[in-house]
């Protein structure tokens, strides 16, 4: 088990406030380029050093499953063998759905 000391949060909203779209190409602030732009860099930290994430969703509008799915399920896609789970020790959102669908986008992408 991981200690807080090693749990980076994470603003969504720091980022953009209105995410995009799944890929790039459709896009600004695209799932896509969330993912390689913030999450691979932070769970490449997580590999090295244990740091997992706290993703604080509020502060945004509406975020699109495309976008959610892209992001999260595509880490999982992208990384088999890691344990995104363990990775993303919480998600913080008022809309309880958002949390929900994140780990839900994760498993599926599993398999």
């Amino acid at each position: 088990m991981h200690s807080n000391s090693n749990l980076k949060k994470i603003k969504l909203s720091s980022w953009s406030t209105s995410p995009g779209p799944r890929f790039k190409k459709d896009g600004r602030f695209s799932g896509e380029e969330y993912r390689e732009a913030v999450l691979v860099p932070l769970l490449n930290e997580f590999t090295n050093s244990g740091t997992r994430i706290l993703v604080d969703l509020d502060g945004t509008e509406a975020l699109p499953s495309s976008f959610l799915e892209e992001a999260f399920g595509g880490l999982a896609r992208r990384f088999p063998n890691q344990s995104i789970n363990d990775f993303v020790a919480e998600i913080k959102s008022e809309r309880w759905y958002y949390r929900d669908a994140i780990r839900r986008y994760i498993e599926k992408a599993r398999g």
